[in-house]
């Protein structure tokens, strides 16, 4: 807990080496180690997948200035007074596009994009120079 506040390694490593070291604590025989990651690959790789290609769309998005792009066109068809209110806007429209579309297509295609337009926002009114 103290390095994972501290943030002195990566939380990735933090976890891989935390992970290792729970599982040879409580399961020290290799054969119950295999068997409890066994049990629950079914749920893991799914989700890893999934954070490996969410990891690749925002690169994608973001390496070739699409998100900047679609940002704009955001900022672009709001109306001046409403972009103070982007964060209530946003948790507003979480609410059904979360209902009719997975939460990992909300929070990995759409949320980035609010999220730039917001900063845009937050940053000048009509700030065209921020997504260049």
């Amino acid at each position: 807990m103290a390095l994972l506040i501290h943030g002195a390694i990566p939380l990735q490593v933090l976890f891989m080496v935390a992970s290792a070291i729970a599982l040879m604590v409580n399961y020290p025989n290799m054969q119950d180690q295999k068997e409890r990651l066994a049990a629950h690959a079914g749920n893991i790789v799914p989700v890893v997948s999934l954070i490996f290609a969410a990891g690749i769309f925002v690169g994608i998005l973001s390496g070739t200035k699409m998100v900047d792009a679609i940002a704009a066109s955001v900022i672009a068809g709001l109306p001046n007074w409403l972009e103070p209110y982007l964060a209530v806007v946003t948790a507003v429209l979480s609410v059904p596009f979360t209902f009719f579309i997975s939460n990992d297509a909300f929070y990995f295609g759409i949320l980035p994009i609010l999220a730039k337009a917001g900063a845009c926002t937050a940053l000048a009114p009509r700030n065209w120079g921020a997504l260049r």
